[in-house]
C-alpha cells in the first residue's frame, strides 16, 4: 500500500533491533530528553491547567477542598492529616498527570517534537547530528507540527470534557456506554500521537494524510502500538505514582531523574523507531 513519500537525509545502515539502536544512542537520547523538557515548559503549564480545570469534570473530588474528605473516607489518609499535606498531594497528583499528558504527546511542543523525531530517525539510520538535525526538522515542518499540537490540545480537552459530562449528566444505562466510547476515543487519539510527529518529520504528507496514516498505523500495528502505550502508562503514570506517593523523598528524587533523563526520550525514541518501520513498509520512497 502506497501512502506517500519518504524524506531521506542519511544513507546509513538502519538498526534492526530497538535495544541495539537505543544502546548505541542512549546518551544522545538522554540529551534529547532534557531538551524536550526545556522546550516544553509552556506545554507543561498548559497541561497543568487542563488537569486542574478538566479532571474535576470526571472526578468531582479532585479539588483541594474535597480531596481530603475523599481520601479520609476511602482510608487513604488519616483524618488528622493537615490541609497543607492534602494540598501537597493534590499538586503532586497534578504534576504526575500533566507529565502524563506531555508524555503521551497529547499536550506537546509540536515543532520541537518534530525536530527531535527527525533527529532520532537519523540516529536510527546510523547517522544523526543533534543540533543541525533538530534545527532542520523544526524549520521545515514547524507549520504542520504547530497545527498538530494545537489540534491535539483541542481534541484532548473536548474528549476529557465529554467523558466528564456524560459521567455526571445521568442518562441511565446508556451512560457507561457513552463514557466508554469517549474514553476509547481519547486512548486511540493518544495512540495516533505516537506516529503524528515522525510522519510529519519523515514524509511529505499533508496534515490530513498524516492523521489518516497515523490512524492506519495504530490499527494495522495494534500490538506494537498497544505495547508502546503500556510502556507510556508505566513510565508516566504507574512508576512515578509509586515513587512519589509511596517511596518518600528518595522515590521523589528518582522520579525527577527519570523525567529529566529518561522517560520522554525513551518513549520518543521508541515511537520513532516503530514509526520508521511502518513508514519504510507502507510509504513509497521518493527518488
Amino acid at each position: 500500500m502506497k501512502l506517500g513519500n519518504i524524506n531521506y537525509e542519511n544513507n546509513g545502515e538502519t538498526y534492526k533491533s530497538f535495544f541495539k539502536a537505543y544502546g548505541h544512542c542512549w546518551s544522545k537520547v538522554c540529551v534529547s530528553n532534557a531538551l524536550m523538557l526545556l522546550f516544553n515548559i509552556l506545554s507543561m503549564l498548559i497541561g497543568f491547567a487542563i488537569i486542574m480545570f478538566m479532571v474535576p469534570f470526571i472526578f468531582p473530588f479532585f479539588v483541594p477542598d474535597s480531596l481530603k474528605d475523599y481520601l479520609v473516607t476511602n482510608g487513604y489518609i488519616d483524618a488528622e492529616a493537615t490541609a497543607e499535606a492534602v494540598q501537597s498531594l493534590y499538586y503532586l497528583a497534578c504534576l504526575v498527570l500533566e507529565m502524563l499528558l506531555c508524555g503521551f504527546m497529547l499536550v506537546i511542543n509540536g515543532p520541537v517534537q518534530c525536530g527531535i523525531a527527525y533527529f532520532m530517525r537519523n540516529l536510527l539510520q546510523g547517522g544523526g547530528s543533534m543540533w543541525p538535525d533538530i534545527k532542520k526538522g523544526v524549520k521545515e515542518n514547524w507549520k504542520k507540527s504547530l497545527a498538530a499540537s494545537f489540534l491535539s490540545i483541542l481534541m484532548t480537552v473536548i474528549l476529557i470534557f465529554n467523558i466528564g459530562y456524560y459521567r455526571n449528566v445521568g442518562m441511565g444505562g446508556i451512560t457507561p456506554i457513552i463514557q466508554g466510547f469517549f474514553t476509547w476515543c481519547l486512548v486511540f487519539w493518544g495512540w495516533m500521537q505516537l506516529y503524528v510527529y515522525p510522519l510529519i518529520a519523515c514524509t511529505n504528507l499533508s496534515l490530513k494524510d498524516v492523521y489518516r496514516n497515523a490512524a492506519l498505523f495504530s490499527i494495522k500495528g495494534f500490538l506494537p502500538t498497544l505495547g508502546i502505550f503500556a510502556v507510556e502508562t508505566v513510565l508516566f503514570l504507574v512508576l512515578p505514582s509509586v515513587l512519589i506517593f509511596f517511596a518518600g523523598q528518595i522515590g521523589y528524587s528518582i522520579a525527577v531523574l527519570l523525567y529529566l533523563l529518561f522517560s520522554f526520550g525513551f518513549v520518543s525514541f521508541l515511537a520513532t523507531y516503530q514509526s520508521w518501520k511502518f513508514i519504510r513498509e507502507y510509504v513509497k520512497e521518493e527518488h
